[in-house]
């Protein structure tokens, strides 16, 4: 069975403001922080490069990437496998 897409889903509201506080949270007290995929993809205000590498490798049409509150409808995409990160 063919992969339709890979979804990815930050444990993070998306936006501007929750982007700021999330990397304030990252600063102030990284041990507490909760998005797991987010430590792993991103350091406290950019994208980690082996990350950003392995991102450029897959098939830019197969991935999606997302916040907690667009992926509930993004769950509803029929054929994918969903990568969740568990905090």
């Amino acid at each position: 069975m063919a992969i339709g897409k890979l979804i990815f889903v930050y444990n993070a509201n998306s936006g501007r403001i929750n982007s700021w506080l999330d990397s304030a949270h990252k600063i102030i007290s990284p041990s507490t922080y909760q998005c797991k995929l987010c430590e792993l993809t991103h350091g406290a205000f950019t994208e980690h490069d082996e990350w950003s590498r392995f991102r450029e490798s897959l098939a830019g049409e197969r991935e999606v990437y997302a916040g907690l509150d667009p992926a509930r409808k993004l769950a509803r995409i029929k054929h994918t496998v969903r990568i969740f990160a568990q905090g």
